[in-house]
């Protein structure tokens, strides 16, 4: 009887533990509002210091894909259309900014392309993805019109010589565009973006 007992008790703990460990898995599990391949992220692929094995940097101009972006506005249409990416030489130019400013690497160049690549360079992509453009009211009393920009930055850190992939990231960022004002919005935006960037780099090299 007491064997019983004690085989009861047993079968009990059992069974309220996998409810509770069941429980803590579906916590933890809960999917957020946005899909987890557009999350933010950082990741890296190597156990070395960039600066142990690289001095040089290649930054090559964003790829855009813009062909299914519905522009609520004709106003926003200059921006978007006909000119690749809408902010591809100033973007490239301020991640260079940004990593001379920390003093990263020796030789920082920005290209449309590879072409001659050397050992001891790494090679920045980036491309922007699922963008988005929704009006937002500027509130009842100011009659100031206004969008908002959303859309996922990739990008990745190879190894020049090697193609190697060091480490990747993604962005998701939201940018505000003011009726009037959007070129310095977009430029806000990009600069933004450039310092995440460089941080990133700054924090493995």
């Amino acid at each position: 009887m007491y064997n019983r007992y004690i085989k009861i008790v047993f079968v009990l703990v059992i069974l309220v533990s996998c409810g509770c460990a069941s429980t803590l898995k579906g916590i933890a599990g809960r999917p957020s509002a946005r899909p987890a391949e557009e999350e933010t992220h950082e990741r890296v692929f190597t156990d070395r210091r960039l600066s142990d094995d690289y001095d040089g940097i290649i930054i090559l101009h964003p790829q855009c894909d813009f062909d299914s972006l519905n522009l609520p506005d004709e106003e926003l249409r200059p921006y978007f259309e006909g000119k690749g990416c809408f902010f591809t030489e100033a973007f490239s130019r301020d991640i260079s900014d940004a990593l001379k400013e920390y003093g990263l690497f020796e030789d920082v160049y920005i290209e449309d392309d590879i072409d001659l690549v050397e050992p001891g360079q790494l090679i920045l992509r980036t491309s922007v993805t699922n963008p988005v453009i929704q009006s937002v009211g500027g509130g009842w009393f100011s009659g100031e019109e206004k969008w908002r920009l959303s859309f996922v930055l990739d990008g990745t850190i190879t190894d020049a010589t090697t193609g190697r992939l060091l480490a990747k990231f993604r962005y998701t960022p939201v940018v505000t565009l003011h009726k009037g004002m959007i070129k310095p919005a977009i430029s806000r935006g990009g600069k933004m973006l450039a310092q995440a960037i460089a941080g990133f780099l700054r924090r493995i090299y």
